[in-house]
């Protein structure tokens, strides 16, 4: 697992998210072929009262590849967003997972 660049603000980004991350990377990285690549937590422009501010909310890459070619598409891009959500549902935390059409944001609802 790594950050986009520099600029991923990650300091204060919850514990349980932190966890799930980490959880997630390896399954990530067997089905993609690739690292799990954070492209926002704490930074960026998001909504004013999103989730992300208080370190309650981060971005993943959904890249097919690591150059970035083209995005997951279609069934194939279904099945990850099923994966994450069921690789974090085993966190024992509850998550949001929305699908952004260039990234799969990640939510904590409820900590463990």
């Amino acid at each position: 697992m790594r950050l986009k660049d520099d600029s991923v603000n990650i300091r204060g980004v919850h514990t349980d998210i932190i966890a799930g991350l980490f959880r997630l990377s390896p399954v990530w990285k067997q089905a993609l072929g690739y690292e799990l690549v954070i492209t926002s937590a704490r930074d960026g422009r998001h909504h004013p009262s999103s989730r992300h501010y208080v370190g309650c909310a981060v971005d993943i890459r959904t890249w097919v590849d690591a150059n970035g070619s083209s995005q997951l598409d279609g069934h194939r891009r279904d099945e990850v967003c099923k994966l994450v959500r069921k690789t974090l549902s085993e966190t024992g935390a509850t998550f949001l997972v929305i699908d952004e059409e260039d990234h799969f944001h990640i939510q904590l609802q409820e900590a463990k």
